[in-house]
């Protein structure tokens, strides 16, 4: 079970700071109990930086609003990424479960009957107008998915860009450019990526 801490602050007058981050810090070290902090007001007030150093500290994230209407939403996102265990990870792999996709033709085609195994993923929510393509574990976690807002077309890959989740097909790039292409594989196709990731995290 996950031990997590929201601390909730007004980031104009956060006090009692003393040894706030050394004790956070040692929470997650000793006990595992991540701390995130959620503050009350704007980026610049004076205790913000304060703020984000305890939730640095203890391995959880920061966020701030000056709206009250906010803060529900702000403590619902935060309790819900603790209970999703956010990050999947496996040291000999997770087969995805393929449903009938179109950007999944690309394996096909491919000669490939299925995509390479994966090693991580972040734990996400589909999309209520979202097509579900691929997932891991468990049904509620979706891999690969598919939507269309307007004209354009939107692809959410959810996968851990491993050098291993590309071999055979050479390298993550092209395992990416098939996801996102489907049948186009002969193709160019112009697409931009967006990742995220952690220093050493």
């Amino acid at each position: 079970m996950a031990k997590h801490v929201i601390m909730f602050a007004d980031a104009q007058d956060s006090e009692q700071q003393e040894d706030c981050v050394a004790m956070a810090k040692q929470m997650f070290e000793r006990e595992h109990i991540t701390t995130s902090v959620i503050g009350m007001g704007t980026p610049s007030d004076p205790h913000w930086g304060f703020q984000q150093d305890v939730a640095a500290a203890g391995h959880g994230r920061s966020a701030i609003t000056d709206d009250v209407m906010q803060l529900p939403k702000l403590f619902a996102k935060e309790a819900f990424i603790v209970s999703r265990n956010a990050f999947v990870e496996k040291k000999e792999g997770i087969v995805p479960r393929l449903y009938q996709s179109p950007l999944l033709e690309g394996f096909v085609e491919h000669g490939i009957g299925g995509v390479p195994r994966i090693y991580g993923y972040v734990g996400t929510t589909l999309k209520p107008r979202a097509a579900l393509a691929m997932h891991g574990v468990e049904a509620e976690d979706p891999l690969l998915a598919h939507w269309v807002i307007g004209l354009g077309k939107v692809r959410g890959v959810h996968i851990g860009c491993d050098e291993s989740l590309g071999q055979g097909l050479g390298g993550v790039g092209r395992v990416c450019e098939v996801l996102v292409a489907g049948g186009a594989v002969g193709q160019q196709v112009g697409a931009e990526f967006f990742s995220r990731h952690d220093d050493g995290d």
